[in-house]
């Protein structure tokens, strides 16, 4: 038998004076708790973004693995020099196949 358990989550303090439009957030108020007052016209679900890919080759039967950068992060230093494509052959010309199990993601 599965049992749900309930769980409630209370916030104290005053957020009158953080209350805002979404218009008026701006950088005073990182890290700071926020009430924000509007309406919401548009929603989307999550997508997932790649993080790291891993690959393997047949040929020299060696494995690759290969980080992607996200230039919205602000806690990443962001090279644009980078390639943001999944590599499809090694630097010898060999073909690379997906580890899909391997790879890993985040919710955008």
């Amino acid at each position: 038998m599965d049992k749900k358990k309930l769980y409630r989550c209370t916030f104290e303090g005053n957020i009158g004076r953080n209350l805002v439009t979404p218009r008026g957030l701006d950088a005073t108020k990182v890290n700071k708790y926020v009430g924000v007052q509007g309406i919401i016209s548009k929603i989307s679900t999550t997508r997932p973004k790649l993080i790291k890919s891993v690959h393997y080759c047949d040929t020299t039967e060696k494995g690759s693995m290969r980080s992607y950068q996200d230039e919205y992060d602000l806690t990443e230093i962001f090279d644009p020099k980078q390639t943001k494509s999944v590599p499809l052959k090694d630097q010898e010309g060999n073909a690379l196949y997906p580890e899909y199990g391997y790879w890993q993601f985040k919710d955008v």
